[in-house]
């Protein structure tokens, strides 16, 4: 979603409003793999539709406005409440409207001004619930506080000590451990793995694991970048550095002191942590999943941008490519490789062809137009139309081309005119762009009809 965002918003004449997700009210506790009596994680089934629980989380903790569907009108008022309560779950602000029987106005979705780039990927309450806890560690408040709500539908565990690798296998094989909870993700710190945290990742019924980022305290200090040195030193212990266990767990009705209880029981106790160097002999079921270090690549062996804070290990919003403040290297006016590429590529009876271009110039590569003076003065003029245009904008559209493909522009009667009339009518922010996205069966063309 980011990357589409980022790809929108590069275009001098498009904006992104919105990012919507149609989500079926019908199949959505059966696309989580969740069952309908007390939100519990199924366990037969666990493992199917892996991709979908995921992408389908994802996209709600990201998504400016939900669409609540019902296709095969089956959904009750009731499942509809349901629903919706374990979406504001995942996402306290996003905007849920309702497609049932009523039709939705266009005024919801369309030229909202919802989008703000720079806050895209930190609705997710996971994310706020962490931002939270961060700023109380440094005893900051530029992040608002979370709601009664927020607070009721989450839950933040953190160990200072390792798991001892069998016991946490042994209590999370059995899925009513997380009854209640359909969204977790953080870092594991098991004690048989000192130099990585193993990542872990649960949406509904799925729940995956992978090696995370190394963990600082494994790092020679004089290879840490200098931007990151006080925000680590900050959480520092004094015998184990930055390693931890972190996981922020997200559902409808939790039993945190159970939870709590349950993942306490899993850490070292007081006579194992004093013998450190007997870890490394403990079982470790989760080689079957993620390989243990031995059989990771060294330090020196790995790109430097591979290391970081594994608390942000599933940092679902990435790094978006901004615009170089950097002028376009110069092109001399004479240069046709200057003009910039038309937006539209269709043809019609008028178009300007190969043909006439090779009368124009013969001397020419086929397709080719070399001297820019032997092109029409109406495809001149929409040339300077659109360069203009890009100029305003300070955004570097297309390199620049040795030669002008002029079969890359349409040029019909009358099209200057056409040309003017939408430069003329797109707004100074840009074209207003609504994203929908959802799976097969969600909605989407109900949407489109309903509106």
């Amino acid at each position: 979603m980011k990357e589409i965002a980022s790809k929108i918003t590069i275009l001098p004449t498009a904006r992104v409003d919105a990012f919507v997700t149609v989500v079926n009210a019908e199949s959505f506790l059966d696309d989580l793999n969740i069952s309908t009596e007390g939100d519990t994680v199924n366990e037969t089934g666990a493992g199917q539709n892996l991709q979908k629980a995921t992408s389908l989380v994802t996209y709600i903790e990201n998504s400016n406005i939900i669409i609540l569907a019902a296709p095969n009108k089956t959904a009750t008022s009731e499942s509809l409440t349901h629903v919706e309560g374990l979406i504001r779950s995942l996402n306290s602000t996003v905007n849920i409207v309702e497609l049932v029987e009523a039709s939705v106005l266009a005024e919801e979705i369309v030229n909202t001004n919802i989008f703000d780039m720079a806050a895209f990927g930190t609705a997710a309450s996971w994310k706020r619930v962490l931002a939270v806890s961060r700023e109380a560690e440094a005893e900051e408040k530029t992040v608002r506080p979370l709601t009664k709500d927020l607070k009721d539908c989450t839950f933040l565990y953190q160990g200072k000590r390792p798991f001892h690798p069998q016991r946490f296998y042994d209590n999370i094989k059995d899925m009513r451990t997380f009854a209640g909870v359909i969204r977790s993700i953080g870092q594991l710190w098991l004690a048989t793995r000192m130099n990585y945290p193993l990542a872990w990742n649960q949406a509904g019924g799925t729940i995956t694991l992978k090696q995370g980022e190394r963990f600082w305290a494994s790092v020679p200090e004089e290879k840490w970048p200098g931007e990151i040195r006080d925000v680590v030193l900050a959480r520092w212990d004094e015998r184990f550095g930055d390693r931890e266990t972190e996981i922020v767990f997200v559902g409808r009705n939790i039993d945190k002191q159970k939870l709590q209880g349950l993942l306490d029981s899993c850490l070292l106790q007081d006579e194992e942590m004093v013998f450190e160097k007997a870890w490394e002999s403990f079982d470790d079921p989760f080689v079957n999943f993620v390989p243990p270090e031995d059989d990771i690549a060294p330090l020196d062996e790995e790109e430097p941008e591979e290391l970081g804070n594994a608390a942000d290990a599933e940092d679902v919003a990435e790094e978006v490519p901004q615009a170089s403040d950097d002028p376009p290297p110069a092109v001399p006016e004479s240069d046709p490789s200057n003009q910039t590429r038309a937006e539209s590529e269709g043809e019609t009876e008028d178009t300007y062809t190969a043909e006439e271009k090779s009368d124009a110039n013969p001397g020419s590569e086929e397709g080719i137009v070399e001297d820019v003076s032997s092109l029409p003065s109406e495809l001149l003029e929409r040339i300077s139309e659109l360069d203009l245009r890009a100029a305003e904008s300070d955004l570097r559209l297309n390199p620049p081309r040795k030669a002008y493909d002029a079969s890359d522009v349409v040029i019909a009667s009358g099209d200057q005119r056409i040309a003017n009339d939408i430069l003329s009518k797109i707004p100074s922010r840009g074209l207003s762009v609504t994203v929908v996205t959802g799976f097969l069966g969600a909605g989407k063309t109900s949407l489109i009809n309903y509106i």
